[in-house]
Formats: C-alpha cells, sequence, structure tokens
C-alpha cells in the first residue's frame, strides 16, 4: 500500500509539472540564434523521424569540435566527470554515514518514482490529454519533442552500461569496479531521462519560475540515486550532461511546423507501457 501511495504521489508530481509548465506562456519566436534552445533553423528543414539519427550523429560532432567555444564547453564537461570520479569514493561514503537518514529516504522513495519510465510516460499521457483539452498546440508539440530527447537518451544509456560498472550498494569500498556482467551502474538512467525531458520543457517556456522547477526537479531526482546508494556522483554527472546536451539538441532541431508524424506514449490493455506512432493529415 505505500509503496502504492509513493507511485500516486509520484505520478501526481509528474503530471502537475507537465500542465503547471503549460500555463506559461509560450515565447516569442525570435529570429534563429536570438534564444538559447530555440529551433537553429526554419521549420520543416528537419523532419521529427530524421532527427533520431540526426540528433546522436550532432551529438558525436559536438565532442570533437575543435573551435573556441566547442573546446570551452567540452573542457568544462570532461572536468566536471573527472572530478566526481576523483571525489566517489568519498562523496558516497559521507553519504551514506553522515546524511542519510528515515526521513531522507522517504523522500528520495518519491523522487525515484518521478523517474521511474512507467511513471514518466503516465505523465506524458496526462499532459498530452490535456493539450488537447486545452487546444494548446505548443505544449503538445513540447511533448513531442520532450519524449523524443527522452527516447535518445536512453538508448544512449543502455548502450553505455555496457561498460558493467557495478552499484555502490554492491561494491561499496570500490568505485572503480568495471567490466562486471550486469552492472547498471554508469551511467544513470535517472539522471538522464529526467534531464532530457525537463531541458526540453526549460528550453521552450524560458521563464524564471519554469526553469527553476525543471532543472530543481532534474537536479533532485538526480541527487536521489547517490543518496539511495544507486548510483556513483560520477554516473549522475555523466547522465545529466548527456541529458542535458541530447534535450539541447533536441529543441535546437526543431522540426516543426510542417512536420505532422511523432511517437507517443501508448498505454496496452495489459498495464504495459509502450510507444505508439501518431500521424495528422
Amino acid at each position: 500500500m505505500q509503496h502504492t501511495y509513493r507511485r500516486l504521489l509520484a505520478g501526481s508530481l509528474g503530471i502537475a509539472v507537465l500542465v503547471g509548465l503549460s500555463g506559461a506562456p509560450a515565447p516569442t519566436h525570435a529570429a534563429s540564434g536570438d534564444t538559447p534552445g530555440q529551433a537553429e533553423s526554419a521549420p520543416g528543414e528537419y523532419t521529427y523521424w530524421g532527427n533520431f539519427l540526426r540528433i546522436p550523429a550532432r551529438a558525436a560532432g559536438e565532442l570533437v569540435r575543435t573551435d573556441p567555444e566547442g573546446l570551452r564547453r567540452n573542457a568544462i564537461a570532461v572536468g566536471s566527470i573527472a572530478a566526481a570520479f576523483a571525489l566517489d569514493q568519498q562523496i558516497r561514503d559521507t553519504m551514506q554515514d553522515d546524511l542519510r537518514g528515515r526521513d531522507s529516504d522517504e523522500l528520495t522513495d518519491i523522487l525515484y518514482e518521478v523517474g521511474r519510465p512507467k511513471v514518466a510516460l503516465a505523465g506524458f499521457v496526462g499532459g498530452y490529454a490535456y493539450s488537447f483539452l486545452a487546444r494548446d498546440r505548443y505544449f503538445r508539440e513540447t511533448l513531442h519533442l520532450s519524449f523524443q530527447s527522452l527516447l535518445i537518451t536512453q538508448v544512449i544509456t543502455d548502450t553505455t552500461r555496457n561498460v558493467g560498472r557495478e552499484r555502490p550498494r554492491n561494491s561499496p569500498d570500490d568505485a572503480f569496479n568495471f567490466g562486471n556482467r550486469g552492472g547498471q551502474s554508469y551511467f544513470s538512467g535517472h539522471a538522464s531521462g529526467t534531464w532530457a525531458v525537463m531541458t526540453v520543457l526549460a528550453s521552450r517556456y524560458p521563464h524564471a519560475p519554469v526553469q527553476w522547477g525543471a532543472y530543481g526537479l532534474a537536479t533532485a531526482v538526480s541527487l536521489s540515486r547517490v543518496h539511495d546508494d544507486g548510483h556513483w556522483t560520477s554516473d549522475i554527472v555523466t547522465g545529466s550532461l548527456v541529458g542535458y546536451g541530447i534535450g539541447r539538441l533536441t529543441v535546437a532541431l526543431d522540426p516543426f511546423e510542417s512536420d505532422h508524424v511523432h511517437l507517443t506514449p501508448h498505454r496496452f490493455e495489459d498495464d504495459d507501457w509502450g510507444v505508439g506512432l501518431h500521424a495528422r493529415f
């Protein structure tokens, strides 16, 4: 019963965030490049389906940029990940020995549910329902982009987990325990997935309350995984950077208004969740 309550509370929080974001005024579109996260080209140059390949390709290209801005961004990212690896053991020990308690466990149990796929998909369904009832096309397209960002990020996350890093709860004294069959720690799917969705929402609604709420929730979900001993700090730092980067690229390559074929969450009769194809003619 308690687990069901937490799941319902987490689902309600997810739906509340999505619906609450839809209440923010849609930003006025400026010229290309004027607003961070804004589409970098005229609508119609890209397609929703094509972006499933274009976004990962662009992400790979970002890693090998040699211009000053690209080098600066990559240096910050690599430095952040390296620092997290160096501090993994110390942060884990401090969190588990000095900071974790019953009250914080109750909070992070809810945050864990927020980042679970079934709860996230339920939040998407609630958001889509609201967008149709309110006839809010901009919010609905934001959900399309968020869902695309989430799918791409999770494929990258699952692929990277082949490095087989052991979770801290299973290897509490060895932060560099890689190469294990079934090791699922590097990197965090909760962090990458939440940042992938919230970055799109914050970029599409560039208003302070929305951005603080979206990025604040993504940060809280990510930190909860270190608190629960489910991930090392470097797992959530890497996941957060990947989710943020994919989210920004998804918005930058926005295919709307002319592309009417996209993916949406779908609930099947056996209470499982999947992906549905939606086309509008």
